[in-house]
């Protein structure tokens, strides 16, 4: 009940909007919602669902299909719905246990977002156990700093040189230098606390304050950001915020 089947927010460059239906597929409408492509990604089968939302680059329709046995990256010709990339990520399962297996909980909920990297885009991305840096065009994995849970609900946050990533289900989070290459999990990693409150929604950091906003409880760190605790919230949704005010939809009241 808590996840219904069209979980994930659709996007618009102005022009189109893009929309995930999980397991239905993706697809594009004009503003008079006449359909313009749809593709079949195939089914998206997990017992959590799905709510990863489309992102638009340039080009490129980008969208993190999963969780489920099949998980990947797909990066697609938002004009026509071709696939330009896909970059499969190992692992998955769909949470619920085969005759004589125990469950597997893995999987990323996470919608990836794009940020500047030394002068040149990033799509920034939290998988299960990691959050990695990709070359949005081509989809070429630049760096990789471990430290997640195998469950990742929110989408990483960016600030001032530094990606702070969350696992949910009690999980871990991580704070971690951009620039790196291959492995940075030990030159770039600047904190990481392995055992956190549940996150489903994303936070946001407070730049003057040097706070992540999150439904998570306050961590102290003297080298990057602390997380702000927001009491008694019962929340998914992810948190907006403008030059005065943090905005959260929840399940009881605004």
């Amino acid at each position: 009940d808590t996840n219904p089947y069209c979980s994930a927010s659709a996007v618009t460059d102005g022009e189109r909007v893009v929309a995930s239906y999980g397991s239905a597929g993706l697809y594009c409408y004009d503003f008079d919602g006449k359909e313009l492509w749809h593709r079949d990604l195939g089914k998206q089968h997990h017992i959590w669902g799905n709510a990863a939302s489309p992102v638009l680059y340039k080009d490129l329709c980008i969208l993190n299909v999963g969780p489920g046995e099949r998980q990947f990256l797909i990066a697609l010709d938002k004009n026509t719905g071709s696939t330009i990339w896909q970059v499969d990520e190992p692992g998955g399962h769909f949470g619920q246990a085969k005759p004589g297996e125990e469950s597997v909980w893995i999987g990323s909920w996470s919608t990836p977002i794009i940020i500047k990297e030394n002068g040149s885009d990033r799509l920034i991305m939290s998988f299960p156990k990691r959050v990695a840096a990709l070359e949005p065009k081509s989809g070429k994995e630049i760096w990789t700093c471990a430290g997640l849970n195998p469950l990742v609900y929110t989408s990483p946050l960016y600030d001032d040189g530094i990606i702070v990533a969350m696992g949910g289900y009690s999980g871990s989070a991580l704070a971690v230098k951009t620039g790196g290459k291959g492995d940075v999990t030990e030159t770039h990693r600047l904190w990481q606390h392995p055992r956190t409150r549940q996150r489903i929604g994303s936070g946001v950091i407070l730049t003057e304050d040097g706070y992540v906003l999150t439904s998570g409880r306050r961590l102290e760190d003297e080298k990057a950001f602390a997380f702000k605790l927001i009491n008694n919230i019962h929340a998914y949704e992810g948190f907006v915020l403008d030059d005065q005010h943090a905005y959260l939809v929840y399940h009881d009241t605004l």
